[in-house]
């Protein structure tokens, strides 16, 4: 019986845990991804694993960007997906990221023109695949907008965007394959006890 328990907790080790283990994220502790709405994207992204600078297209960045009133509640959540390049190197880096912030007010200043003006800031998470491996990260969302020129009633359009990660917010979950490793000393305590 003995025999038994520790073969299941070997075997549990070496296929399931290790198997599991590779599959975990990867937490980007530390980075920057900007956007001028428009104009065009890049990331830098750094991890125990990696560290990585790319620059991608305006139209790998969806996220809502325009007609916000002041007093409204929106969510500033948006997808970052395509094809970006090294910089520098220009190597192609696959990069499919989902960055969901927590709904903010919007505030607005208005100038001596009329023109309004915002600055939004709000917490975010991000999980998704770089280059085929998964990863995740929060910190925090810091949006900036402003009106048109003499517009009726006056709506704000996000003009750039930057979420700045930070290690602290990086997940601190053990591996699976960690668990399998303390479960494994649980049951031989149990089966050494009942000795």
């Amino acid at each position: 019986m003995k025999t038994r328990i520790a073969g299941l907790a070997l075997a549990a080790l070496l296929c399931g845990g290790v198997a599991s283990a590779l599959a975990d994220p990867i937490g980007i502790s530390s980075g920057t991804i900007s956007a001028e709405l428009g104009e065009g994207v890049s990331a830098f992204l750094n991890s125990t694993m990696f560290g990585l600078t790319v620059i991608g297209p305006a139209g790998a960045l969806q996220m809502p960007a325009s007609g916000f009133q002041p007093g409204q509640n929106i969510d500033l959540s948006a997808i970052l997906s395509g094809t970006f390049f090294t910089n520098p190197g220009g190597q192609p880096v696959a990069l499919n990221l989902n960055l969901a912030a927590q709904p903010v007010g919007v505030t607005a200043t208005t100038d001596p023109f009329g023109i309004l003006s915002t600055v939004l800031t709000t917490p975010f998470t991000m999980t998704g695949t770089v280059a085929g491996s998964n990863v995740l990260g929060a910190g925090t969302l810091t949006a900036r907008g402003s009106s048109a020129s003499g517009a009726t009633p006056a709506l704000l359009d996000i003009d750039s965007a930057d979420w700045v990660f930070s290690a602290s917010s990086t997940s601190s979950t053990p591996e699976p394959a960690s668990l399998v490793l303390l479960g494994t000393g649980v049951a031989g305590l149990v089966v050494r006890r009942r000795r």
